[in-house]
């Protein structure tokens, strides 16, 4: 039976194991030399993209042409320094711009902070005040991002989110 098997279907005993590839180990100026490379060549779709976010955003709160062309130019660089990639661009452009468009009331800031704690402690756990102290130094580090978060937009979960992920370097 093992002489018929072995014709139809070939050897069915476990090959020896691979060698080793033979591929050669790459220096640490070589994988940074990419990673430069990759940031160019990418960079600019990224800010592209950030860019229609940003439009998008303003357009979605009813923002006239010159207020949305003003505002592209304000976000252009948070997005590019906070946002990792399209999603967390649009979700802090939409909060930014929804901010501009509508100030949050008091009870409204008071509810998204309780939702961004919950959100720290659910995913940082003991490191939820280290991280949340790291992201408000981002924040006080970086004018531009401070002016467009104040009146309550910085405690909007979904601000907290994306920028909590850049000050814990995840």
């Amino acid at each position: 039976m093992t002489d018929i098997a072995n014709a139809l279907y070939g050897d069915t005993q476990p090959a020896a194991s691979a060698p080793a590839s033979a591929a050669p180990t790459r220096t640490a100026l070589e994988v940074v030399t990419d990673q430069r490379t990759a940031n160019q060549l990418y960079g600019a779709t990224l800010h592209r993209e950030n860019v229609g976010v940003i439009r998008e955003a303003a357009a979605d709160q009813l923002l006239s042409r010159a207020q949305q062309e003003a505002e592209v130019r304000a976000m252009s660089g948070i997005l590019s320094r906070h946002a990792t990639n399209g999603v967390d661009g649009k979700d802090l452009a939409d909060a930014i711009a929804g901010g501009m468009k509508n100030t949050p009331s008091s009870a409204q800031v008071e509810a998204w902070r309780s939702a961004s704690l919950t959100y720290l402690r659910s995913q940082y756990g003991a490191e939820a005040g280290e991280v949340l102290a790291k992201t408000q130094a981002l924040v006080r580090n970086d004018p531009a991002l401070a002016a467009r978060l104040a009146g309550g937009v910085g405690s909007n979960p979904h601000v907290m989110r994306i920028l909590a992920k850049k000050a814990a370097g995840r």
